[in-house]
């Protein structure tokens, strides 16, 4: 008796999910012939925020790289005898080069947007441009509309050729053992 009202409550079950299809495909609450879509996930998406960070920021980046180096090349000298030294390195030369060592990354990540910004066509370097220089909005207008009337082509084709910077930029990285 117990298989029995199983196997009916799973009959019953998949019939509803099934109805539920049907309904879906034959147009019941959307339109005809269209299944739901979902989401799919990018699995690459917070790299190509990485990369997208450093292409658009890539300015402010370089601009703060140089001033850390120059800053940690040209180190204070010590304290003079007697005086608190601090938890660093006692070697001078040694915490100059911890310190170059931790802008490694960001120099090699200067070096990648360098590469891919080399190998754009004129229309990406040019969509690059604009959202180097205009960031997030201009006068209220969000930058895509401004940059679809500057290109002269549609919103899906800007976001198909970010999305190819973008990819470019991941795989390089990607060579050159930033990302996974």
């Amino acid at each position: 008796m117990p298989r029995r009202i199983i196997s009916a409550t799973i009959a019953v079950t998949f019939a509803g999910v099934i109805s539920a299809g049907l309904a879906l495909i034959c147009g019941r609450g959307r339109e005809k012939g269209r299944l739901p879509m979902a989401k799919i996930a990018d699995p690459f998406k917070q790299e190509k925020q990485i990369v997208a960070n450093y292409l658009i920021n890539y300015h402010d980046i370089k601009q703060q790289y140089e001033h850390d180096r120059e800053r940690i090349l040209e180190n204070s000298p010590p304290p003079a005898d007697g005086m608190p030294r601090g938890s660093t390195t006692g070697n001078r030369t040694a915490s100059a080069g911890i310190a170059l060592a931790g802008l490694a990354v960001t120099e090699k990540w200067l070096q990648v947007i360098k590469v891919l910004v080399a190998g754009l066509s004129d229309d990406d370097k040019l969509l690059l441009e604009l959202k180097q220089t205009h960031r997030e909005y201009v006068r209220g207008n969000s930058v895509k509309k401004l940059i679809v009337m500057e290109l002269g082509v549609s919103m899906r084709t800007v976001y198909n050729r970010w999305q190819g910077i973008l990819e470019q930029g991941r795989e390089l990285a990607v060579r050159r053992g930033l990302l996974r």
